[in-house]
């Protein structure tokens, strides 16, 4: 199982999009959190409340997908409660160890 991925993906210029948006999930870690959670689109989408179609647009391309903030909280959210934790670097995701 793996427990850590790190991804070379551009980093979002804390400049230029504002504070709030330097910690958001870039679309290879919200792909790479699912993956390491082995569930689908659909089933993402029932834990986080976010439309599956909303989730296949935050997954393509690079860098932070263009949705509101809050869309993206609500999914960090879900796959946080499933034990994912998004890496303080900004460039990868991690399963916690649980006791």
């Amino acid at each position: 199982m793996l427990e850590e991925l790190t991804i070379t993906a551009p980093l979002v210029a804390a400049a230029a999009t504002g504070p709030q948006l330097a910690r958001m999930p870039t679309a290879e870690q919200l792909r790479a959190a699912r993956a390491m959670l082995a569930i689908s689109v659909q089933e993402l989408s029932a834990r986080s409340g976010v439309s599956a179609r909303t989730i296949a647009r935050c997954e393509t391309g690079e860098g932070v997908p263009l949705v509101s903030v809050r869309t993206l909280r609500r999914l960090v959210q879900a796959f946080e409660r499933e034990g994912i934790e998004f890496t303080t670097n900004g460039q990868g995701v991690r399963l916690r160890r649980r006791p």
